[in-house]
């Protein structure tokens, strides 16, 4: 393999690290999230707190949404080698190496392992909605490169996934009809 094309998988590597370090700056949050949480289990049914966890999940999910769309584009294209648009090349989707296939699912898997912990901590609706939210414009960016994992969500016990995304769906809806109607010129008024 030419050095050349070890390039995108090094710079991959790099990116990754830097995710990885940035993630590991928010230890303070983290603990303080750790904290509420060994509050919650020994208040039991009577905890209604949560700050200090939706303070840090909001966080994560910035910085993972900062870095991930960029890393998994990279990932996408690192095994690909030189391939023209006129489609001379390879497929760039067949020739990425296994293991770089598989960074999406690793990448999306830290997120949903953080999800999976952390958020039950949330009792406020209205914090867990927004930290969902967050998540929502997250699993839509990735999937815009393939790698939406919206669908997973409801399998590390967020229940309430089905009804945000259809709330938000419709608010789209509206947005659009909005526009849509803003755009036609009035009668008697030239365009």
């Amino acid at each position: 393999m030419p050095a050349e094309d070890s390039l995108p998988a090094i710079f991959l590597i790099c990116r990754f690290s830097n995710l990885i370090r940035t993630l590991e700056a928010l230890k303070p949050l983290r603990d303080l999230a750790d904290e509420e949480r060994m509050r919650q289990h020994r208040a039991g049914q009577s905890w209604s707190g949560g700050q200090q966890t939706e303070r840090f999940l909001k966080r994560f999910i910035e910085v993972f949404r900062e870095h991930s769309f960029n890393l998994i584009s990279i990932s996408k294209n690192a095994g690909g080698g030189s391939t023209s648009m006129t489609g001379s090349s390879a497929d760039n989707l067949g020739s990425i190496p296994p293991i770089l296939s598989a960074f999406p699912v690793h990448l999306v898997g830290m997120l949903l392992e953080t999800l999976r912990i952390y958020l039950p901590v949330v009792k406020d609706q209205a914090s867990r909605e927004s930290i969902l939210t967050q998540v929502l414009y997250c699993a839509g960016s990735l999937g815009r490169l393939g790698a939406d994992f919206g669908m997973l969500l409801p399998s590390i016990g967020v229940t309430e996934w089905p009804d945000l995304v259809k709330r938000h769906r419709l608010l789209a809806g509206r947005l659009e009809s909005v526009i849509a109607d803003y755009k036609v010129p009035s009668k008697g008024v030239p365009a």
